[in-house]
């Protein structure tokens, strides 16, 4: 087993040895069946998540999907402000939700969707009770 450790292989780096681990990271040897971390695996980043099998769709984080469109249709049309508050809890549910399998770690895990959700929920929240104090204040305004 290569017991050596990181200033050692500083040592071989500069000496144009190649490749150093980071500072602090023994390197070990696997091949004595030890179990310990190989040295070509030090400092690489984990492996991306599995796709799904050749011929299957892809998994789609519909909440998050949903929680955008409910998001579009409370800035049109907000009856007491309800899709906004749909659109608000469906997009918080769609962000934990992508950080979960099978969606972590993908590009189309549905996080930006959800992200717009609540934007957009929250905006049409306050423009749904910002118009209409704003209209009602018109209004007494011109009474006589």
């Amino acid at each position: 087993m290569d017991t050596r450790t990181d200033a050692a292989d500083a040592a071989d780096a500069d000496a144009g040895g190649g490749w150093a681990p980071p500072t602090g990271t023994p390197v070990t040897d696997t091949a004595a069946g030890t179990g310990a971390i190989p040295v070509s695996g030090v400092g690489r980043p984990p492996l991306p998540a599995p796709r799904s099998a050749p011929g299957q769709p892809a998994p789609r984080n519909e909440v998050a999907r949903w929680a955008r469109i409910c998001a579009i249709v409370s800035v049109l049309f907000n009856p007491l402000l309800l899709v906004s508050i749909a659109a608000i809890v469906l997009g918080i549910v769609g962000l934990h939700r992508s950080d979960h399998p099978p969606f972590a770690g993908r590009f189309d895990s549905g996080r930006r969707q959800a992200m717009t959700g609540i934007g957009i929920g929250v905006f049409g929240l306050i423009l749904g009770i910002t118009v209409p104090a704003l209209f009602i204040a018109w209004t007494v305004s011109r009474l006589p």
